[in-house]
Order: C-alpha cells, then structure tokens, then sequence
C-alpha cells in the first residue's frame, strides 16, 4: 500500500507479530511501515501523502565592466550565479572560450592583452552538480591608438547628395580627404565634389555634401574618405536625378 493505504485495519490495542519497514517505495523520499497481526491482519501506512523531495539546481551566471576598450583592456568580472538548496563551492572561468581555465576565483579581475573579440565561459559547481554559462562575443579589445574612418548613410534631397563620414576608432582623427562623385545619367551641374574635413572626435561624425546637383537619369554616387598616409574608404549608393531632386537613394 501508498500513501497511508490500508491492506485490512488492525484495531488498536490488537497483538502485532511483525512491523517493517520498506524505505522509499513511492520515490518521494519517505517510509514505508507494514505491520502484521496476529490475525492476519496487515497495515501499511505511509509517509509519502506529506513527504516533501527538495530540488536541488545551479545556474551560472556572470557579468563583466567595462565590456569593451583598448589594449591593455582591464575587466572586473561578477558572478552572478544561484544556488537551490545547495551551496556553490567551486568557479572555473575561460575568458577567451578556449578550453583553458584562466581563474578559479569568484569575482576575478582579467587583463586582455591582444586586441580582438572574446567569448567568455563560467562554470560553477557544489562538487556534485555543475553548469556552465557561455557569453558569445562579450568582451570586444581595440587595437591601442587606432585611427579608422568609416562612412555612414548617404542621402539625397533638393539640390544635393550628402554623406556621413565617421571616426570608428579610439583616437581623433584629422586632415580627412573626402569626395563625392556621380555617374550615369546626365549631370548637368555638380558631377563632382571634394574637401577636407579637419578633425572628427572619437565616436563622432561630420557630414559633407555635394551640392548644387542638377540633371536627370538614374545615378550611382560614390563617396570617398581617407587618412593621410591610409588607404581610401568607399562606399556606393544609387538614385534618380530629377532636374534639381535626387530621389530614391539606397
């Protein structure tokens, strides 16, 4: 019998031959107890109606600052992870996910020496159970001193095209040639144009233009930019050139 079953009641006071007990018949971490009487009678009570089984569980967990940053690149990493009815005791972490423990400590410092993108994996353990956290391209170090200028969007409008050049590296740049050129259709006014710009902060961007454009027909509009002694960036985009409009550019 289960969770306090009765095969056939003996009454109290009543002549008992045998007691047993069968541990865990039900799987729910209690005591079986069946006891025989003299009649023939048998009992079988059970624990199980109000037994309770704890879950233990780990999930790991972590967080990281600064998550990006030059060479030599600091990061103080946390650990975030929970613990059910258990107690973490061991953290193994792999901070460029290369199947090397790099620390064991809880709440670890690391130093990126190389530039580049790095997953980082935790495994924390109460020496029974484990798990493992992995963040994919988590920690992102930048060459130290970089100079990189990139374009942004390029658009049309009344009477001109205009482009965003950017500063997309971790020093100010300076003296950065551009030029916007147009090819295809007929460009009566404006087929080309060019300038310096001469400086652009970290993070930041300027936006340069070409302009007065007229003509018609469909265009392909190149810009331009590049540092002095670095190789010229490009990017391309098309549109229509109506009389002084250029639409659709993409």
């Amino acid at each position: 019998g289960v969770n306090g079953s009765e095969l056939k009641k003996i009454s109290y006071g009543q002549a008992v031959d045998a007691i047993a007990s069968i541990p865990d018949v039900v799987g729910d971490g209690s005591m079986e107890m069946v006891a025989g009487g003299r009649d023939g009678k048998v009992n079988c009570l059970s624990g199980g109606e109000n037994a309770t089984q704890h879950q233990v569980n780990i999930t790991a967990d972590f967080s990281a600052a600064p998550l990006s940053g030059t060479v030599p690149l600091v990061v103080q990493f946390t650990d975030l992870s929970t613990a059910e009815n258990t107690t973490i005791t061991s953290w193994a972490w792999d901070f460029e996910n290369d199947g090397t423990i790099d620390s064991t400590e809880q709440d670890p410092t690391w130093t990126y020496t190389e530039n580049g993108t790095f997953s980082v994996s935790l495994t924390v353990s109460d020496d029974d159970i484990s798990d493992t956290e992995t963040k994919i391209d988590y920690i992102t170090v930048l060459p130290m001193g970089s100079t990189i200028v990139g374009i942004g969007n390029i658009t049309g409008g009344l009477l001109g095209v205009s482009a965003e050049i950017l500063n997309a590296g971790t020093l100010d740049i300076s003296s950065v040639n551009w030029s916007i050129s147009l090819d295809g259709g007929v460009v009566l006014l404006g087929r080309s144009s060019s300038g310096i710009i001469a400086m652009i902060p970290v993070g930041d961007s300027r936006v340069v233009a070409d302009t007065p454009i007229i003509g018609f027909g469909r265009i392909t509009i190149t810009v331009t930019a590049m540092l002095p002694d670095g190789e010229p960036v490009t990017k391309t985009a098309s549109g229509f050139l109506l009389l002084f409009v250029i639409l659709g550019v993409k």
